[in-house]
């Protein structure tokens, strides 16, 4: 239900980018050639067909900046800085492709004024679905339900980010296998299995995470639960990385260096 929901509100957002952008585009035209002095006439054809480019590298900008993803958990100011360099990295290449392959030459001046329009309006338009969202998650709508399992400390430090991002929407469904840290963290714990109650509680997400003495319950939850469409995710007990990690995509295989 929850990856149905992300999909059509994904494709809404597109759908308002691009019309934000040619909407931005169009106001730039105006404010050059109809309001300020030396305005040149006749070159809405040239303004049209350029339309349909400028929109497709803007979109193709947001999507290479995971703009077209949920953002419940990063920072609000995460999101305006990955806008902030999509649009940027658009009105560049737009103004490149005019340079190399446009038979004719635009002035500088309407660029310009659309770069800093449309920024100032596709920032403007994530803020407020950002807080309209927040509302929502406010009266108890568009969570994501997460059910926890496992004794691992990360799952703390998990659950202290999703209380402090008010923007997540996380709410948390229940803690099977906590070894007292879910009375602790005041989460409902769960006695039962996950085989026993995944049909009662039916997750968005399950978050898992197990101490290193214990890393082998990580394998046999995966190993019993890989047929299931609610996906799992890993939360590694990196108490022995001493001054941090990161990391790393090797061909497609996941590194993560421990320093």
């Amino acid at each position: 239900m929850l990856k149905a929901y992300q999909k059509s509100f994904s494709s809404l957002q597109k759908v308002l980018d691009l019309l934000l952008v040619i909407g931005c585009w169009a106001i730039a035209y105006l404010i050059r050639f109809y309001y300020l002095p030396e305005g040149e006439q006749g070159l809405e054809i040239l303004f049209v067909k350029m339309t349909p480019v400028l929109s497709v590298i803007t979109l193709y900008c947001f999507y290479k900046n995971d703009l077209y993803l949920s953002q419940r958990f990063s920072h609000r100011y995460h999101e305006i800085l990955s806008v902030l360099r999509a649009n940027s990295i658009a009105v560049v290449c737009f103004v490149l492709l005019l340079y190399f392959f446009g038979a004719e030459r635009l002035s500088r001046l309407p660029l310009v004024i659309y770069y800093v329009i449309s920024t100032l309006v596709l920032i403007s338009f994530r803020m407020i679905v950002r807080n309209f969202l927040r509302s929502l998650r406010k009266k108890g709508q568009n969570l994501r339900h997460i059910l926890l399992v496992g004794n691992g400390f990360p799952l703390k430090k998990y659950i202290h980010n999703s209380r402090l991002f008010k923007d997540s929407g996380i709410h948390f469904k229940g803690w099977i296998d906590s070894e007292g840290m879910a009375e602790e963290l005041d989460i409902p714990h769960i006695e039962k299995t996950y085989s026993e109650i995944k049909n009662e509680i039916a997750p968005d997400a399950i978050v898992l995470s197990y101490q290193n003495k214990d890393s082998n319950k990580v394998e046999e939850f995966i190993g019993d639960n890989y047929n299931d469409i609610i996906p799992i995710q890993i939360l590694p007990d990196l108490s022995y990385s001493l001054i941090g990690h990161k990391i790393e995509d090797f061909g497609g295989v996941p590194l993560l260096t421990v320093n």
